[in-house]
């Protein structure tokens, strides 16, 4: 088992396409409808910000590049599952690949300070709006929850060696951070307000918890990859 599991690819749409081909593509729960939903919902949210917010404001917080970039993921991911020469288009298994990298630690860490450092602040600041506070709530929960959704019915593996590319995203986000903060005079977020060397002690602590958690996702990944295969295995045994 262990020799078919080290075999697979990091990424594997096969499954995807011999239920197209089977014509079983449409029933629910699988991963054709379930990316369906998911980029109907994410692509709501992204036309939604879009129509709300300058691009000014949505290119400062890193909420919306979360937001954004697991709606492209999960796109990319659709046109891998209905593709079936997608192993010979290496260029969107790399996209696809690294975008989930990169997403998992991003939208673990964009809901944990959300929930935890900003959540009552932006509450405060709706002002009672039901709407507003809906909204905001909306946005932060649902690329943590499209991301593990999308790994559900999705084949594909972490590799721990590639946590080494938070880090130049890591720096271009906090060089950008410090400066909208010393351009505009107001920070981004009330922890990173770059006004002594506490702000890059907690950007530098918030990266090397993302690659922390990388490391602990490849792990897990890797598991639930030969928990599939063993069920896979004893099914056709049956």
């Amino acid at each position: 088992m262990d020799m078919v599991v080290h075999n697979k690819t990091e990424q594997d749409f096969s499954y995807d396409h011999m239920m197209m081909i089977e014509g079983k593509a449409l029933s629910l729960g699988n991963s054709f409808t379930t990316k369906a939903i998911l980029i109907g919902v994410l692509g709501t949210l992204c036309a939604m910000c879009f129509v709300l917010y300058p691009i000014k404001l949505l290119s400062n917080q890193l909420s919306y590049w979360s937001l954004f970039a697991t709606f492209a993921l999960v796109a990319i991911s659709m046109k891998c599952s209905m593709d079936t020469e997608i192993m010979r288009k290496k260029r969107w298994l790399r996209a696809h690949h690294i975008l989930f990298e990169l997403l998992i630690p991003l939208n673990m860490l964009v809901t944990a300070v959300y929930w935890t450092l900003l959540r009552e602040p932006v509450v405060a600041s709706c002002e009672g709006n039901q709407v507003w506070i809906l909204h905001s709530t909306t946005i932060h929960l649902a690329p943590i929850i499209a991301s593990v959704l999308h790994f559900a019915v999705t084949d594909i593996v972490v590799k721990a060696s590639h946590s080494l590319t938070l880090l130049p995203v890591a720096f271009v986000y906090l060089c950008y951070n410090f400066y909208v903060t010393k351009t505009t005079g107001v920070p981004v977020y009330w922890f990173l307000d770059w006004q002594d060397h506490y702000s890059l002690i907690i950007g530098l602590s918030l990266t090397l918890g993302c690659v922390l958690f990388f490391c602990i996702m490849s792990c897990f990944t890797k598991i639930i990859r030969r928990l599939r295969y063993s069920k896979s295995s004893k099914t056709k045994l049956h």
